[in-house]
């Protein structure tokens, strides 16, 4: 019987019939010097706070980079990571030091329209090292396994891929870091939106109606998750 949970009047007729030693030692406790209610105010306030805890998790600051700016597609082919390149390179122009990260680990293109396909990364003192090209530091899946193979890695493995390019890579200090992220709402977006603190999303979409659907989407989930959209 959980006495905790059955009032008062049932701890008093659980008493008068000879409970058993357990049950003796539970209506002790029960009427221990702090009450029974009291006790069941602090158990619902601390159930409350752990659903508080878990259902708002905290964002980190990434402290090396001060600008963090995704770029997002609700559909794929609509010029998302050419988008991204032309943000990058015009930062770079302004003598700013910038970061590209390709988080779309299923298909890369970051490699092949920064002019890097073929290109490995190396570790030098347990940190991956960026490659660079325009005056930009890239890095992507597609510089860490071999071009012809095939990314079948569930999404436990994607948020892995994603934490371990934002803080296994040596990015140094940057102004910005542009995120090419890969199209539609699914675990890479949700986790940079959910952990990582971002200053802005640029939605890219071209006018036919059923990119334009999925962008709607995709802004739903930004705005669900507190990042301003541009």
């Amino acid at each position: 019987i959980n006495l905790f949970w059955c009032g008062q009047d049932m701890l008093r007729w659980i008493a008068k019939r000879k409970p058993y030693p357990h049950q003796k030692r539970l209506i002790q406790y029960a009427y221990s010097a702090d009450s029974f209610q009291s006790k069941k105010h602090e158990f619902e306030k601390l159930k409350q706070g752990k659903r508080k805890e878990a259902s708002a998790p905290t964002k980190g600051r990434l402290t090396n980079m001060k600008h963090i700016i995704p770029i997002a597609s609700g559909k794929g082919g609509v010029g998302k990571s050419t988008t991204a390149v032309n943000i990058a390179l015009s930062l770079a122009a302004q003598n700013l030091t910038v970061g590209l990260m390709d988080a779309d680990v299923h298909g890369p293109s970051i490699p092949t329209v920064m002019n890097l396909k073929g290109k490995k990364a190396i570790v030098e003192n347990q940190k991956i090292q960026p490659l660079m090209n325009f005056g930009i530091k890239c890095m992507s899946t597609g510089f860490l396994v071999d071009e012809d193979k095939a990314m079948i890695w569930r999404g436990p493995m994607v948020i892995g891929a994603i934490r371990q390019i934002l803080t296994s890579v040596e990015w140094g200090e940057l102004d910005y870091l542009i995120i090419d992220l890969p199209p539609g709402t699914g675990d890479a977006s949700l986790t940079l939106a959910q952990e990582v603190e971002i200053d802005g999303v640029v939605i890219v979409s071209t006018p036919q109606d059923l990119a334009l659907a999925d962008v709607s989407r995709g802004v739903q989930m930004f705005n669900t998750v507190n990042v301003p959209v541009g």
